[in-house]
């Protein structure tokens, strides 16, 4: 016969315990329930869950879920970064999901497990080699500008959901010998320029409910994608933000795609807002929050999302490096009734670039534009520019658009573009 043992959050088993002896077994708070068991003798759960024997995540429907110390932090934090490294060591096919375990969103300083790291091949978080899905369940992860966030190897996928990325930076790309080309142009070395703050995907990219911020891409010849970097693979953001992300030129380099550089990429974006990201560059070389460059004929659409950056920019002083998006030779772009953007510069395979005026029809505000929030009073920098942006979706889209990145409904019609309903 057996005791077991049963609580809220655990299941302990007393083994040998006759129900004559039930009286002696009883420890007074606890309930039991006896039950056969033929091998009364081995009693593998006195030894605790998994998180009680100090390993990093506990395996739940397939899913692992890293343990989460309500009164350790920094503890929590390691537990995410090895139970990530664990995952891509598994054996199979498979794509193994990830979820951070603590009941409540928690804000992670990200530390290094390797210092060792090949130049170029660095992150905070360990090297994505396989398919995963990482579940944030509403954390933060906070790279300190040290590094940026994630790497996702060529031929596999990541897919991040329900988090916040803040702080990113990269200084260097990996090394092309051993990667795939990052940037357009002339093959780049490791010290020739640095892409992606906080993701560098050469896999496929996923975002969903996932926002990104104050991450920067810096380098003295060219700085690209403030938030995201990826060549050759193709992205999704849906219900996702990047908002106040930067490329920094130091001296007179280059800086392009504050908020994403999308080089012989296919992206597709869903009810996402791009906002308020900054090239910081003093050449004038045409560039913008998403830099859309291939030679492969790759397409950029967009359903229902707002890219504002020229007009949110006007202090300011190169704002020709501060379009909404610039579309390469080769590239094009699914222009909608659903697609809000500020202003945008198409290139030609000849040489030179040719504006694009905004979908919005809007002059120059003179006024920056707020960060996204869970209730703001006006989503622009004017109540006259929100009636402008609800026209640019329809009652069909509205209606098919998911909960908006807080988690609030939107409106059956005319909703808001991007990842943020206007509150009423």
């Amino acid at each position: 016969m057996r005791l077991t043992k049963r609580g809220p959050n655990m299941t302990k088993n007393i083994a040998m315990c006759s129900l004559a002896l039930l009286v002696g077994c009883s420890d007074f708070w606890g309930t039991y329930e006896i039950t056969d068991n033929a091998d009364a003798g081995i009693v593998p759960d006195l030894l605790g869950s998994t998180c009680e024997r100090m390993e990093p995540y506990e395996l739940i429907d397939g899913v692992y879920k890293t343990c989460c110390d309500p009164n350790d932090t920094a503890k929590s934090e390691i537990n995410l970064q090895k139970t990530i490294d664990q995952v891509q060591k598994l054996s199979g096919t498979a794509e193994p999901t990830v979820k951070i375990g603590c009941e409540t969103p928690r804000q992670f300083t990200l530390r290094r497990l390797s210092a060792d790291t090949t130049i170029g091949e660095t992150a905070m978080l360990p090297l994505i080699m396989r398919s995963t899905i990482i579940d944030g369940s509403g954390s933060t992860l906070d790279a300190g500008l040290v590094d940026r966030h994630f790497l996702v190897k060529p031929g596999v996928s990541l897919t991040l959901k329900n988090m916040k990325l803040i702080k990113g930076r990269a200084t260097s790309i990996p090394d092309p010998t051993r990667w795939p080309a990052a940037t357009d142009g002339a093959v780049k070395t490791t010290a020739d320029a640095a892409c992606g703050g906080s993701i560098l995907a050469f896999g496929r990219l996923t975002l969903v409910n996932v926002f990104i911020t104050e991450s920067r891409s810096e380098h003295s010849m060219l700085a690209a994608g403030g938030a995201i970097c990826t060549s050759g693979a193709t992205v999704a953001l849906n219900n996702s933000i990047l908002f106040g992300n930067s490329a920094v030129a130091q001296n007179s380099g280059r800086a392009e795609g504050a908020a994403a550089y999308f080089y012989a990429t296919n992206a597709d974006l869903y009810s996402s807002t791009i906002l308020a990201n900054i090239n910081n560059t003093t050449v004038a070389n045409g560039a913008a929050a998403i830099q859309f460059v291939s030679a492969q004929s790759k397409q950029l659409n967009s359903y229902n999302s707002l890219m504002i950056n020229y007009y949110s920019l006007a202090t300011l002083q190169n704002a020709s490096a501060n379009y909404a998006i610039y579309l390469g030779c080769g590239a094009s772009t699914n222009i909608v009734s659903t697609f809000a953007f500020d202003k945008m510069l198409k290139g030609s395979c000849m040489g030179g670039a040719t504006g694009v005026p905004s979908s919005l029809a809007i002059s120059n505000t003179g006024q920056d534009w707020p960060a996204p929030t869970p209730g703001p009073t006006m989503i622009s920098t004017s109540i006259a520019l929100d009636g402008k942006l609800q026209l640019t979706t329809d009652a069909g889209v509205c209606k098919a658009a998911p909960l908006d990145y807080f988690g609030l409904p939107r409106k059956a019609s005319g909703c808001m573009p991007g990842a943020v309903e206007l509150r009423q």
